[in-house]
């Protein structure tokens, strides 16, 4: 496996790597990370097309594993893999929250939402989305909208919930966030 000399190596390489198609389905297209990174000091978040938030050291493995997560090497191989050996151009993955597994989302086709941190705070539409035939949600009570912590990665307010999947960019007002 070739490795990429920056931080979003890690989040590259899972997009297209290890998932067999009985496997979780949204890596099948084989699109790649279709979300822009956010960056805010040494951290960089980023949307995987696996609807995983994953929080980066900007820096990668060159300065050590910063973060409590500890298994860049197999992120990086694939779900079918043996664990690569990571190196110091390798990225280091500080926290990742699964988006299906902790909140029960369903993406339809790929994850591509935008992150915005406020302070301490990371906002984020779900991705949750529609059946093929676009004609009825999959999960209308998965939410649409969430908050996490930005330094753990944990839910850190209620989440947003809706009938129908919403697409929306959070921002931010002179008095707080707003949507």
């Amino acid at each position: 496996m070739k490795r990429r000399p920056d931080a979003l190596a890690a989040a590259r390489a899972r997009s297209t790597g290890g998932a067999s198609s009985g496997e979780r389905s949204l890596r099948q297209q084989n699109l790649g990370v279709c979300s822009a990174p956010t960056i805010v000091g040494n951290r960089a978040y980023v949307v995987t097309n696996s609807c995983e938030i994953l929080c980066l050291d900007v820096n990668g493995q060159a300065n050590g594993n910063d973060g409590a997560y500890d298994e860049e090497g197999k992120f990086i191989a694939g779900d079918k893999n043996p664990p690569v050996s990571l190196e110091k151009t390798d990225g280091d993955i500080i926290w990742k929250y699964d988006l299906v597994d902790d909140l029960g989302v369903c993406p339809h086709d790929v994850a591509a939402c935008s992150i915005l941190v406020d302070g301490d705070i990371l906002y984020c539409t779900s991705a949750n989305g529609v059946n093929h035939e676009h004609s009825f949600c999959l999960r209308p009570d998965a939410p649409s909208f969430i908050a996490l912590d930005a330094r753990r990665g944990s839910c850190s307010r209620p989440t947003l919930k809706g009938s129908a999947p919403h697409v929306a960019l959070p921002l931010v007002a002179a008095d707080g966030p707003a949507w």
